[in-house]
Order: C-alpha cells, then structure tokens, then sequence
C-alpha cells in the first residue's frame, strides 16, 4: 500500500493518518516521504501502521533512499544522541554529560549518585 504524503501536513497528521488502521490486510506500506525522510522520525511511534515496523518502508522523494521504519528510527535516534553529546547531554534523560558524570549518560550517572 503506497503512501505520500508531507509528515508535516497537519491533515494528514490529524485525520488521514487515522484511516490507514482499517488497512488490516496491509502486509507492507511503503510512505513516500515528499520531504526529507529524517522528517518521519518517530512517525512509527506517532501512528498505527497495521502492516508492522518490519514492513513500514520509508522512501526519500529527494534522493531515493528507501528504509525500514526501524531503521529510520536507529538512525535518527543515534543522530539525535551524537548532536546532544556534543552540546554536553544525554538526549534521553536531559542530563548534562561531562567530568562531573565521567562521561556517562544521564541515566549511568543517576545509577552511580543512587548507589553512592
């Protein structure tokens, strides 16, 4: 079952992506993203797809890149982790990372102030 559609478009957002649960027979679904596919991060998380994260396919309308919904979700996420540490925190727990925690994520740093 094809897709295309804007992430974005609050329309779809909304309303249209309520309509794609009564496609129970779905086996794959494959969304052209008409922006660029980063855009559908968490889009997984956000709205059922009946089909399953196995077989949710994105597509890049702007370069043809094409991946599943769970490896789009590792990407984005492992991306979004990296641009965190840089600025000095875990993206996860919104703690500061740094010589204070040796360099751990938030939540290791948690772990260690709990047990000490």
């Amino acid at each position: 079952m094809p897709i295309s559609r804007k992430n974005g478009d609050e329309s779809f957002y909304y309303f249209e992506s309520k309509e794609i649960r009564s496609f129970t027979n779905a086996k794959k679904i494959y969304v052209l993203c008409l922006e660029e596919i980063e855009s559908w991060h968490k889009a997984s998380e956000e709205h059922y797809f009946p089909c399953g994260l196995q077989s949710l396919f994105f597509i890049d309308f702007n370069d043809d890149r094409m991946m599943r919904s769970v490896e789009l979700e590792e990407m984005c996420g492992q991306a979004l982790a990296e641009s965190w540490a840089v600025e000095g925190y875990d993206c996860l727990s919104d703690e500061p990372l740094g010589e204070e925690t040796g360099g751990e994520t938030g939540e290791e740093a948690r772990e260690a102030r709990s047990k000490g």
